[in-house]
């Protein structure tokens, strides 16, 4: 596979615009669901007394995170940055197994004083724990399917019909 990985910037940019997007998105979802505010969710928030709107919150990220690189390769953090979610081997879309384990995999990533986010640093596909565990690499451009013709551009497809 021939793909340039994804710089560790911008895939911290992208964990930024998508923490701060999906915590005011879904932290208005829980506050209409549960009838608290946004504002209210930070101030009384202490580590490990999580109650059912929070559980909600990290159920929805999980949720959305896991759909969105299946069906797009992306989170729109990533989408902004150019930045795609592929399988390692063969820079095909992932499954949902591997996305499954990717998003329960940055659990792991973060234990050891953040130390398998760091290792995208050092690594030479720029590969976190999460990554390595869940088989995927983050790239710049993915792999197209050209006979897939939702993959085809406008312009390919004109000129197709000509």
């Amino acid at each position: 596979m021939n793909q340039t990985y994804a710089e560790p910037w911008r895939r911290l940019v992208a964990q930024l615009i998508d923490g701060i997007l999906f915590t005011l998105v879904f932290g208005l979802i829980s506050g209409l669901v549960f009838g608290r505010s946004v504002n209210s969710q930070f101030s009384d928030t202490v580590l490990f007394s999580w109650d059912v709107h929070q559980w909600f919150e990290q159920f929805l990220f999980f949720l959305v995170c896991v759909v969105m690189w299946v069906r797009w390769q992306a989170t729109p953090g990533k989408l902004i940055l150019g930045c795609y979610v592929v399988d390692a081997d063969t820079g095909q879309a992932v499954t949902w197994l591997q996305a499954g384990v990717r998003y329960l995999a940055y659990f792991v990533s973060l234990l050891p004083l953040g130390l398998g986010f760091l290792w995208i640093l050092w690594d030479k596909r720029k590969q976190g724990f999460h990554d390595k565990l869940a088989r995927t690499v983050v790239v710049n451009q993915p792999i197209r399917n050209e006979e897939d013709e939702s993959q085809k551009s406008l312009r390919q497809l004109l000129k197709e019909m000509q």
